[in-house]
């Protein structure tokens, strides 16, 4: 349970809270959507302050909180499919975990290089299948978070 404060007297309250115990002014759903004057009419209200911006920022241009995308399930399925059948590790970025994706890139093309090696072969096989593995459990991971 997080506080926040009501927009209406300031008084904190929690973040649970359909009204303000204190003057019972309706608490704002951090992500409803609606229309404002804002650019392109459409706006969402801040995790972090509960300010309005537009639907489209990521970070709140009133107390910079960063809000992370969610990933849709079709980029999510996309994303099984290219570690599946291409690269482990390329599915992983495109589902939006970009830092995991490189790691497992650059270890599955580590593997295929101990395999071209006759001693390194020993390291390389499980290595190759170890990535491939963790990219397709990343990428089920992903398709969970939708």
């Amino acid at each position: 349970m997080a506080l926040i404060k009501c927009s209406e007297c300031g008084k904190e309250m929690s973040d649970n809270a359909v009204s303000c115990p204190n003057c019972g002014a309706p608490v704002k759903n951090v992500m409803s959507q609606g229309t404002s004057g804002t650019a392109g009419g459409q706006t969402k209200y801040c995790a972090g302050c509960g300010k309005q911006m537009h639907i489209s920022a990521t970070t709140c241009p009133h107390c910079g909180f960063v809000s992370i995308p969610k990933v849709s399930s079709a980029g999510a399925i996309v994303g099984i499919i290219i570690n599946i059948i291409f690269w482990p590790g390329l599915g992983t970025i495109i589902g939006g975990d970009v830092g995991i994706g490189v790691i497992q890139m650059a270890m599955y093309f580590f593997a295929w290089l101990c395999i071209l090696t006759f001693f390194g072969a020993i390291i390389g096989i499980p290595l190759a299948f170890a990535m491939w593995i963790w990219a397709l459990v990343s990428s089920i991971n992903q398709l969970r978070k939708t």
